[in-house]
């Protein structure tokens, strides 16, 4: 049996029910408040323009404090921890804008691709139920993520605020040192630097959260769609079942056209199962390309910021602010990688269950006829191809599952064991 490449078309008609909830809301936000939206007009060209710009400046000015203050706190070691966990986030965000302006276009069109793909109603009630999980789910994990991230940019912007109550102007405290030989401590230039810290930390925020909520996202949905395939391919030989007993007499020419209208509307829905799992294999394959090199670059950077993050915890001396902040910090960090990981780990796990479907179908019931039994045979690839599961990659070297998750940790807080250690020996 030939079967055509989806294509457009198909897409419409996959997208004709799309509706866009909560979460995908959400995630479109502040993906467009980051300057990852798709403009249709001049206007809004012009505005998505104006966007980039500043998230460049936010992004850069963000990356120079941090930076400066890195620098002047090299002589104190707790200081200079401190300042890394600011200036390794600023860093992270800025590669992550960075790669993706790179492939904004890509970008753009994978959007479009989901919009087309995954935010749709179905009409069965098992497509419902699996869409209405994925819509839980993605709830949960995404909510939670801005929540805490957001959170982080206010105990930055706060803290400065509730220490700086009764101080002079010579004393005051910004949410990120400045390091200038400027009169920045006096009224209004202070109220004004202020400010332009708290928009850039706040931006910075944005930044850090919205391209791993959009994968997030996009991870739930695909394993809903896996899912959804994979029970069209089980009930493949159930749909308007008919009894094909072949009969005797005058009946037998209204026989052969039941069985034949049949036939055409299980070979119909078939192709459309194929056509199905070719454009979620291709979505794969997109986000794949956009986020490996994201993916490798955390799993490589964020197991030590867990660990500097945990040595402010337990470090004593630090303030109740600060120890507020870095638990939510280390709450963020946790969330966000376990959601990436998870979601990761599903998507793989469903594409690998489609090969399933088929088994469980009564393809039997259809063996004894030619159409039938060409339909099994095809069904075949469908299972051959389900056998190499989708995956996402850390740049290719390793697929990113639960087990990458639990190896961030480890490291993590073997890196913690040895600072804590390190520190026991130079105070002993």
């Amino acid at each position: 049996m030939r079967i055509r490449r989806a294509s457009g078309k198909d897409r419409v008609i996959m997208s004709q029910n799309a509706v866009e909830t909560l979460p995908i809301r959400l995630t479109k936000f502040f993906l467009s408040a980051a300057g990852f939206t798709i403009a249709t007009t001049r206007r809004e060209k012009i505005l998505v323009d104006v966007i980039v710009t500043y998230s460049t400046i936010a992004l850069a000015f963000a990356c120079f404090v941090t930076g400066v203050d890195i620098y002047n706190c090299w002589g104190s070691f707790y200081e200079f921890v401190y300042s890394f966990i600011g200036f390794g986030t600023c860093c992270i965000v800025q590669s992550k804008f960075a790669v993706f302006m790179v492939k904004r276009k890509k970008y753009l069109n994978l959007m479009r691709y989901t919009s087309d793909i995954l935010w749709t109603r179905h009409h069965t009630e098992y497509g419902k139920g699996v869409i209405k999980d994925c819509e839980r789910q993605a709830m949960y994990f995404i909510v939670l993520f801005t929540f805490l991230a957001q959170g982080v940019s206010l105990c930055y912007t706060v803290q400065p605020i509730l220490l700086n109550i009764g101080r002079n102007e010579t004393d005051r405290l910004f949410p990120f040192t400045f390091w200038v030989d400027l009169p920045i401590y006096v009224s209004p230039w202070f109220e004004i630097a202020f400010v332009v810290q708290v928009l850039s930390c706040y931006h910075t925020s944005i930044c850090y959260f919205c391209f791993d909520n959009y994968l997030a996202l996009t991870n739930i949905f695909i394993t809903g769609q896996f899912k959804i395939l994979k029970n069209r391919l089980e009930v493949l030989f159930d749909a308007d079942h008919v009894n094909l007993q072949e009969p005797e007499g005058n009946r037998r020419t209204s026989w052969y056209l039941t069985k034949s209208r049949r036939m055409n509307r299980l070979v119909h829905e078939y192709k459309l199962c194929i056509k199905q799992h070719q454009l979620l294999i291709d979505l794969v394959d997109q986000v794949e390309d956009l986020y490996s090199f994201i993916n490798l670059l955390q799993v490589l950077v964020f197991s030590f910021l867990i660990c500097l993050v945990g040595y402010q915890l337990i470090l004593p001396g630090n303030s109740q602010m600060r120890r507020i902040l870095f638990i939510v910090y280390f709450g963020g960090c946790f969330t966000q990688l376990f959601t990436f990981a998870f979601t990761c780990n599903n998507l793989t796990l469903a594409s690998l269950d489609v090969g399933e479907g088929p088994w469980h179908s009564k393809w039997t019931t259809e063996t004894r006829w030619r159409e039938g039994r060409a339909i099994v045979q095809d069904l075949q690839m469908i299972i051959m191809r389900a056998r190499r599961p989708c995956r996402l990659t850390a740049y290719g070297f390793f697929p990113v599952t639960l087990n990458t998750f639990k190896s961030m940790l480890s490291t993590a807080f073997s890196y913690l064991t040895l600072m804590r250690n390190s520190e026991e020996d130079i105070q002993g």
